[in-house]
Order: structure tokens, then sequence, then C-alpha cells
């Protein structure tokens, strides 16, 4: 019957009042004696022709699908499917009920690779049988796979069980894509295969070391752990040799829901390298693979530190304080110290003791290198003393002044002249330009000192003196009121404007030594202006009068080439170009830069001067609460991000107080810069607390890492692949980099790295759990170049049972191609109408010409009497 259908099925309810009109008058006419042969046999023909005639009305017909069609199962048996089987298994039985008619159904299992379980015409199996690889999930091999395994004319589909997670993310919905162009349907079902809340589960997720440390160094492992519910766990610490282990650390931990973190205590009192291995171990624990982290850390031995001094009597200095600790290079005044990368990056700490480095041989690129070294590979830059940086007048000293975190220099007793000239055009009225050049104009006028002379000059259509050269002590509010007066016009002179500025400072500066031009405009001239701006800039940079400017110019407004002439102006005239986005940004503008701009100054006044503790917490300072005054020092300002440890107060000869950085740092980069503001004086070597203070001064500068080589690693595993980031400081781009992964079977494949910006990239396969040598071969020339790097893996991502699995993956995946759903009951599967063939046979004729009998018989029957048709027939006979 599952073939009849109807064309109105409603219209059989029909037969209902159809029999009730021929069963009640049968029952109210014929009594119990009238109950003969002759009119039962009528009332089972009224009977038939109701049926039958319900069925014409309701039009009864037969279809037969003709058109097979084949379903695959695709089932998703990785290890993150382990506890589910069973779902599987039913949810591959609901499927079946749900196909559609003259369908056959096989089933494909799947994780690293795939099988056919069972094939259309074969019994059916439980996934459980399956042998498949669980140790990863590739979603579109097994696709590719399946699509094969098709016949020819038969509607084609497969249904995907999966929790839609890919050991390797790849993009899926290109393959779905291709085989719906190909007339494969694919649906899909949600596997939700997170964590239940009745498995107990703890796994390792990752730990935190320095994978190459020093000697006797305090070293701990942080271990990141993550469980499901509170537990109490053991963890331990093994140090490994080969095949044998030893455990030198066993603590009971109680974990909370989530992630917890442990702090293990690691052996660095030898040189060499040792292997860990860390466990944890819960009761009831479902996953044995994840709890299990090996690492390895090298042991080396002193830190190194390149030393390079312009005075001889400091080495005896340095080598009673440092000599026990470091492994130490002197260099005096000696012009042959290290420049290139390869010999700089030996070392893990460099100190400059009052020597000029300008005097070195290929000094410019041995502070381009230390520059790469401290910022880009961690390591640390101290200076002692004189720096010789408060001229800067070459890049080295450039590049120098630029790590530390003071400014040297004092030029509080020489008397400055700043002319600044103000855009006051009506570009400058659009998004309170105006309002914020007028208030960096002020600033500039409180920045300097009493001494110093500044004009006002203020350019739109035409350039003019809004303030004439003026004395700064006394005359601050009223040079600031001309400024914020100065009303904007039409125009935008910007060449012009330099112009009055270089000739009044021309007519009026002779007598000073420091002269600087600060331009405050959006950087938008008027006309034939640009290439006159660009001319006197290059005229005022001959009289040795340097240029800086400010842009303000809101990032809505930006206007490339109006920022390329503010810049180009700024670099001719040797000055600086600083750019305000709004309003807010001016108070990180380096404006102090001006009063920085100083002559050297060397503070030995015969005073004693009183050191001040101004972080008493700090590593370097820690435990220490006085230290002994100081003769003499270089006058320094501390940079904005810097920290100050120590310092003292100066009193200039005009009678200004200063307070003088003695001793601060900050983070460069990845590494650190410090610098003590003084020499190594006698009465810090021969006092306790200030000999301490100078033992902390390296030892806490030291990187936490023991970097050897000019190249960085870094690695990311994603899925079943590890992606090698090396960073090359100042290496050539048309070098070549590769890399040899020796695996932990002692297999070698070799890796090619492309160059991508910054890094170098490439990418290896985890095909076995352990430890991976990483061999880097550089060669650029005649230039050859091995490093060696390591890298463990402690277990695929498909034992991570943590991962997260959403049904939204699997909306990406099929991507409106098929139907998704949560189990397979809720899976319907249905044909488009127009890929299936049907055979249709209606039976209206057939019932009609059925009733027309019936009705004829019926009259006959009701008609005559039986010996009538009897005696009817004899007769025909008899003629």
């Amino acid at each position: 019957m599952n073939n009849i259908n109807f064309d109105n099925p409603y219209l059989l309810f029909l037969l209902i009042p159809l029999l009730l009109i021929v069963i009640i008058p049968f029952v109210i006419a014929v009594r119990r004696q009238n109950a003969n042969k002759h009119n039962i046999t009528s009332f089972v023909l009224h009977l038939l022709i109701v049926i039958l005639a319900t069925g014409v009305i309701s039009g009864a017909k037969y279809e037969k699908v003709i058109t097979e069609t084949n379903v695959f199962v695709l089932a998703d048996v990785s290890y993150s499917s382990i506890d589910n089987k069973d779902t599987i298994d039913q949810y591959i039985n609901d499927v079946k009920k749900n196909l559609p008619k003259n369908s056959k159904l096989g089933v494909v299992c799947f994780g690293k690779d795939y099988e056919l379980l069972y094939d259309i015409n074969e019994k059916s199996k439980s996934v459980k049988e399956s042998k498949v690889n669980d140790s990863e999930t590739d979603i579109i091999s097994a696709l590719e796979y399946t699509a094969t395994l098709f016949k020819d004319d038969v509607i084609k589909r497969i249904v995907l069980i999966t929790d839609g997670k890919e050991t390797n993310a790849s993009n899926i919905v290109n393959t779905v894509e291709l085989l719906a162009k190909n007339k494969i349907t694919i649906d899909a079902i949600y596997l939700d295969n997170n964590l239940k809340e009745n498995v107990d589960e703890v796994a390792l997720k990752s730990i935190e070391y320095e994978k190459s440390t020093f000697i006797n160094r305090d070293e701990r492992a942080s271990v990141l752990i993550e469980t499901n519910k509170e537990a109490q766990g053991v963890l331990s610490l093994y140090k490994k040799n080969g095949s044998n282990k030893e455990r030198i650390h066993e603590e009971v931990i109680k974990l909370s829901k989530g992630l917890n973190v442990a702090s293990l205590k690691l052996e660095t009192s030898n040189e060499g390298e040792v292997t860990y291995e860390v466990e944890i171990q819960i009761s009831g624990d479902v996953t044995p693979y994840n709890n299990v982290l090996e690492f390895t850390q090298r042991i080396a031995g002193k830190a190194k530190m390149l030393l390079i001094s312009g005075d001889e009597n400091e080495r005896s200095k340095f080598e009673s304080l440092y000599g026990n600790d470091y492994v130490i290079d002197y260099y005096f005044n000696n012009s042959n110290v290290p420049f290139t990368m390869q010999d700089l990056c030996e070392y893990d700490q460099f100190v400059f003791s009052n020597i000029d480095i300008r005097n070195l041989k290929n000094s410019n690129q041995f502070m381009v290198n230390i520059n790469s070294l401290v910022s880009e590979l961690g390591k640390s830059l101290i200076t002692f003393g004189n720096t010789y940086v408060q001229n800067i007048d070459s890049t080295e000293m450039e590049v120098l002044s630029g790590m530390l975190p003071v400014r040297y220099g004092n030029q509080e007793n020489d008397k400055k002249y700043v002319s600044i000239v103000l855009d006051i055009s009506r570009s400058m009225e659009i998004l309170y330009r105006s309002i914020m050049a007028k208030k960096a104009a002020c600033a500039i006028v409180d920045l300097l000192s009493d001494n110093d002379y500044v004009s006002i000059i203020g350019f739109a259509g035409t350039s003019k003196v809004l303030c004439d050269t003026t004395v700064v002590k006394g005359n601050k509010d009223r040079i600031k009121k001309v400024i914020n007066d100065a009303e904007e016009s039409q125009g935008s002179a910007l060449g012009s404007g330099l112009q009055l500025a270089y000739n009044e400072m021309t007519r009026k500066g002779e007598d000073f030594k420091n002269k600087e031009i600060m331009l405050i405009s959006d950087g938008i001239p008027y006309g034939p202006q640009e290439d006159l701006a660009k001319k006197t800039a290059q005229l005022i940079a001959q009289k040795n009068i340097a240029i800086s400017t400010f842009q303000m110019l809101p990032k809505a407004n930006e206007d490339a080439k109006a920022t390329e002439l503010m810049k180009s102006i700024a670099k001719t005239g040797k000055g600086h170009y600083y750019r305000a986005d709004d309003e807010n940004m001016l108070d990180n503008i380096i404006l102090t830069e001006l009063a920085d701009d100083v002559t050297d100054t060397y503070i030995n006044d015969g005073k004693i001067h009183e050191v001040n503790i101004d972080k008493t917490k700090d590593k370097y300072i820690k435990g220490i609460d006085a230290l002994p005054s100081v003769k003499n020092f270089y006058y320094n300002k501390k940079k904005s991000k810097a920290n100050v440890v120590i310092s003292t107060n100066y009193v200039t000869p005009v009678g200004t107080e200063h307070n003088v950085p003695l001793f601060s740092y900050w983070n460069y980069g990845n590494g650190l810069v410090a610098s003590y503001a003084s020499s190594l004086q006698d009465t810090y070597l021969s006092d306790v607390k200030a000999k301490e203070f100078l033992d902390n001064l390296c030892d806490k500068s030291i990187p936490e890492t023991r970097i050897d080589s000019p190249f960085a690693f870094s690695y990311e595993e994603k899925g079943s692949y590890v992606e090698i980031k090396v960073k090359a400081p100042n290496v050539n781009i048309s070098s070549t980099l590769k890399i040899e992964v020796t695996t932990p079977d002692d297999k070698i494949e070799e890796i090619g790295l492309a160059f991508n910006n910054e890094n170098y990239e490439g990418r290896f396969r985890i095909n076995n759990i352990g430890k991976h040598n990483i061999k880097l071969i550089y060669n650029y020339g005649q230039i050859h170049y091995e490093v060696n790097d390591l890298y463990n893996v402690n277990y695929l991502p498909e034992y991570n049972r943590f991962e997260k699995y959403e049904i939204s993956s699997l909306y990406y995946m099929v991507n409106n191609n098929g139907q998704i759903a949560l189990n397979g009951q809720e899976l319907k599967i249905e044909n488009n109408k127009e890929d299936v063939d049907i055979y249709h046979y209606s039976f209206n004729i057939l019932f009609s010409s059925i009733i027309a009998i019936l009705f004829v018989v019926d009259i006959i029957i009701r008609k005559l009497r039986l010996q009538d048709i009897k005696a009817l027939f004899s007769k025909k006979v008899k003629a």
C-alpha cells in the first residue's frame, strides 16, 4: 500500500456519509424475514459501489518511484567522538527510517583517514567496528572519497554526522559547493562532542618557561592545568635521560573547575640540556593522552658582558664588581670592537662607560645591530657616565640617544630664540585645528625658560609679525594672549610665513647660539607656497637654524600631500615632526623635546649631592634604604615612560632647582636599557649598600632568556601543523633560509622558509609526539650560518577534550546546500521532485468501469429472481 496515493485524500471522508446512506436504509427496510440472498447481495454491491466511487472522487492512483537514491552517511569517528559512537549508530538508524522511496544506504567512517564501513548493498554494521585512525579529523578528504562511491544515474546524497571541527582549518565550503555542482546534496547532523558534566577530565594545557637560561638562576615553570570539576590531583615533575626518568618533585594539588596554574622549580646548577616531564593525575580521568607535557631547557654558563670603556682606570673597578659573575670582554678605547650581528649576539649584556661610540670601527653598523639585539632579541644595554649624546651629529648618536631612557644635557644657562610660525588660515577652523594649534603654541611658550626669547609669526593670505622678538620672563601671559587672539583669514601662505620668521630671526637673533623655528599648521599650502616653503627650509637649514613642524590634522581629514610637506620641512631643517590627531593627543606629543635641546653639561661643582631613592620597591633597590651621595654626574631629564630609581637635586647657578635622574631604565622593545648618570665612584665601591645596588644594576638587567644567535624562533600549533616564524634582524631579504626538522623517530624533513614582511615563515607537519630538533640554515653569498633549536609536541589537538564544538560550524560548512539537524530524527530527507522519475497509474477508469458493471448487476439482481436469471440463461443455451 505504500505506493497507493490520492489526489484529494481529504475526500476519502465522504466514504462515511455514503456508507451510512447505504447501511441505514438496508437496516430499516430489510427485516429478518426479508434477509434473503437477493437482498444481501444487493446490499454488498451497494457497499462496493460506494467504496469505489469514493476512490474515484478522491483520485486514487498507483505511484512507483523509478529513480534510485543512494545515501552515504559520513560518520565522524575521530577521538573527539569516542563517547558518542552509540549515538552515531542511532542517528544512522534514524536516517534509514527517513529515507526517500527506492533508496539504499551505505556508511563511511572517517578520522585522520577514512574507510567504507559497508556499501549500499551490504549488511549494516556498528561504527564501533571501524578501524580508521582517530587522531585527526579530515572532513574534506572523507567527502572527496565518498563522492567517488556513487553509481551513475542515481540521486546522490551525503549525510555528514560530525561535530564540525576539522583538525586543519580548510575552506571546506568550496568542497561542498563543488560537490553540489556535481549534484551531490550534503546534509548534516550535529554531533555534540562537548565534554559532558558527568565525565571526569583533566588536561595539561601548556607550560611557560625559559627555553635557555643561565647557570644558577632561579628558574620556574608555570603549568596551566584545566579540569571540568573541583578535584584533587597529583602533579609530578620528572627529569628525563633518554628512556629513563627520575621523579624530582611530586605534590598533591587542589584543582578548581576551569584553568589552574602550578609553579615548579627547575634545576639550573649544571650547564647543559635538561629534559623534563610534567604529569597530572586525577581519579576517574577519561583521557590519558593529554596528561603529560615534556619540555627541554638549556642551561648556559655565566652571562656574557661586552664592556666598552673610555677610561683604562675603570677596568679594575668593573672586574671587582662583576668579574666573578660574568664572562666579560673588555674594550678600552679600542676601535676594533665586534660589530657584526653574528659576533654581537653572543653577548647577553652591553655596557658603555664614558665612551664616545663614534670612535669605534664601523660605529654606525655597531649601533644599528645593538639596537636590533636589544629591541628585538631582548638583550640589555647599560650606560655609565658620559654617553656623548648631548649633541646628536651622526646616525649612531641618534640611535643611542633614542634608546636611552633619559635625555642628557643642559642649556638652562644659555638663552634660546624660538620663532613660532602659526597657521591662521581658514582651513584651520575645521575640526578644531586652530584650537589645537594655539594650544600647542601656548604650551611651547610655557615650556621656555625665563631667559629665552620668542617671536610669533602668523600666516594666512599674507604673513605678519603677531609678536615681536620678546624675552619670555614677565611676558608669557601677553604672548599667549596674542596667540589666542589671532584671527583666521583667507589664504595659506606657508612659505611666506617661514620667510618672515627667518628674516625676523636673522635681524634680531645674532646673539643667540640656539635658534629654532616651530611651524604649527595643518600643512595645506596655497598656490606656489609649497615650493617656496621647501626652498626657504633649505635656506634656513644652511644657517644652522633648526625647523620642527607640528601638524594639526585629524585622521578624518587625512591629506597625504600636506603630511609629506610637513615631514619634508622638518627633515630639511634637521628638526622633529609631530602630529596631533585631536586635542587630547597634545599632552602626549613630545613638546618637551624643545627644553631638552641643551648643551653638554657635566655637573662637578664641588658640592655634595644627596641621593634620593624614588622607587623603594623597585627590583634594583629593593631592601636598600639609603645610598651615599655623589660628587659629580651628567645632567639629564627622564623620558615619559622611563623609571627613575634614584635621583639627586641640582640647583643651577641662577637658582633654578631640578630633580636629576641618577639611575633610570625602561623597557626598550623586547629588551631593557638602563642609564647610570655617573661614573663608578670609589665611595660606591667601598659602601656595602652601594655595592649591592651596583651588583643589582647589572644582575637585574640580564635577559631572562639566553639567546646566542641573531635568529628568534616562534612556534604556533595549528591543527596537525606547526607554523614556524624566524625573525632575522638585518638579514638581507635576498638571502635563503631553510630548516631541517628531525622528528622523534629520527626522520628529517627539509622545509624552505619564505620571507613575509618581517619574518621568514614555514610549517612542518606533526606526525609524532615528542622532541623535534630544528636546524636553521642561512645562506647569503659566501656567508653560511647554522642555528639549532627544538620544539616539543606533547599531544595532538584531537585529544583536547576541552575543545568547544558549535553547530554554527556546520551551518558555515554546508552553506545552504543542504539541511542541518540536531539529531537523526529531525533530518527529513526529501528529493527535489524534478530529480525523481515516478510511474503513475490512475484507478479512475478502472473503478468507474467496475462501478458501471456492479450497477448493472445490482439492477439485474433487484429486478429478477434467481430462478428467472437461471431460466434466462437456460433459454439462451437451448436456443
